[in-house]
């Protein structure tokens, strides 16, 4: 008879049987709900290992789509957004996708590829590339300095 291995995903908090998706990190054996929290997790370990301060970080985007959507493709947009980890809300508004989600469980890099990988092409202006650019470099900011400490300032005296 096979162990049943019952643990917390680190990113999600979610609790469950996770048998497909673990890894080994610091000698220690790591389970995850999905290999979206697992990807997650590889990308900033730190924010997840208790190390930084993790609240909800929720964000709002909208995102443009190559052409506007009929009911039935905004239907599958909408699938396949809120059956991602961290996404709490989707709306379609003819062109316009409309996303609610919290930066600590998933990036809007990783949207962007489940849309790809559905084949449902965004927008390829170059405005709508470049603002997407930049939310994704914001965002990797935003979780890089979650990690960092705060510096010394003549109000607050250096930590021993």
């Amino acid at each position: 008879m096979t162990e049943e291995i019952i643990n917390i995903c680190p990113v999600c908090d979610m609790i469950g049987e996770f048998n497909a998706h673990t890894m080994e990190h610091n000698k220690k054996t790591l389970h995850f709900c999905s290999e979206q929290c697992k990807e997650t997790f590889v990308a900033h370990p730190m924010l997840y290992l208790g190390k930084a301060d993790r609240g909800k970080d929720i964000k709002r985007r909208t995102l443009h789509m190559a052409e506007p959507l009929d009911a039935e493709t905004a239907k599958q947009v909408i699938s396949c957004l809120t059956a991602m980890m961290g996404v709490k809300e989707v709306a379609v508004d003819g062109e316009k996708v409309h996303i609610t989600y919290d930066l600590l469980q998933v990036t809007e890099k990783v949207i962007e590829k489940a849309l790809a990988d559905a084949e449902l092409p965004l927008s390829k202006g170059w405005l709508e590339r470049l603002h997407r650019a930049w939310v994704q470099g914001n965002e990797a900011s935003e979780l890089d300095n979650l990690l960092a400490k705060p510096a010394p300032s003549c109000h607050k005296l250096p930590s021993k």
